[in-house]
């Protein structure tokens, strides 16, 4: 489980959520438009505990947040109007 502080998802995932790579290594889009399979419900289940929105667990490079509830309700707000920009 890894603070809200100092470690970001933009680090990761790209400015505009679109994914980035770095190496072998590679972040997926967290876009809206990719992230359809997930309900709020799933999608924090993601962050928080990391599980996809089937159940499998994602792999061990995608932190586990650890989330208060107004933080995570401001980055679920935040995630849905990424692709906007």
């Amino acid at each position: 489980m890894l603070p809200a502080k100092g470690v970001y998802c933009a680090g990761c995932h790209g400015l505009d959520g679109r994914g980035a790579r770095e190496g072998k290594l590679a972040a997926p889009d967290i876009t809206p438009a990719v992230l359809r399979a997930y309900t709020q419900g799933l999608l924090a289940r993601a962050i928080t505990r990391g599980f996809d929105s089937s159940g499998r667990e994602l792999g061990s490079l995608m932190p586990r947040w650890a989330l208060s509830e107004s933080e995570l309700e401001d980055l679920l707000a935040y995630l849905k109007r990424l692709g906007a920009r």
